[in-house]
């Protein structure tokens, strides 16, 4: 990833490590405006109402990715950001066997402040994954437990 750090695809895995929200959405701006395909365009707008710590928008942004199981996923996201955990569950429970549903997991768990049950998803999440959703899954856990730890 380093070799190819000037692609902005591949810049923001490296952003993501740092932590930097500002970093990270100058970052998705490049993405948005070097890669106008749809999905790609659905699934970095979701991302950067994420980071932007925009929740309605990142729902509304959410519903509109156009392709499974990344739609399903980041509702499932945007679901226990807002609170609804059983509806989060629920469609966790769509989600295919991998990464994802764990990843929900741990995000509930970060919702509830409940650190081990966050370490214990985190980890079987990032164990399922591989390479660079692995790596954003590894910095994206480690920013969010320094969350539930403040």
């Amino acid at each position: 990833m380093e070799k190819n750090k000037r692609k902005p695809i591949f810049a923001f895995p490296l952003v993501v490590k740092t932590g930097n929200r500002e970093e990270m959405t100058a970052t998705i701006q490049l993405i948005l405006t070097k890669y106008k395909q749809p999905y790609m365009q659905e699934v970095y707008k979701t991302n950067l109402a994420l980071f932007e710590n925009n929740v309605s928008l990142f729902e509304q942004r959410a519903k509109q990715i156009s392709k499974e199981p990344l739609h399903t996923y980041y509702i499932a996201y945007a679901e226990a950001l807002k609170g609804n955990l059983k509806e989060a569950l629920s469609l966790k429970e769509k989600l295919p066997v991998g990464w994802m549903p764990y990843a929900i997991d741990a995000i509930i768990a970060k919702e509830k402040g409940d650190l081990s049950a966050f370490r214990l998803a985190a980890k079987q999440s990032m164990d399922l994954a591989r390479g660079v959703q692995k790596f954003n899954l590894v910095h994206s856990f480690e920013w969010m437990e320094k969350e539930i730890v403040k």
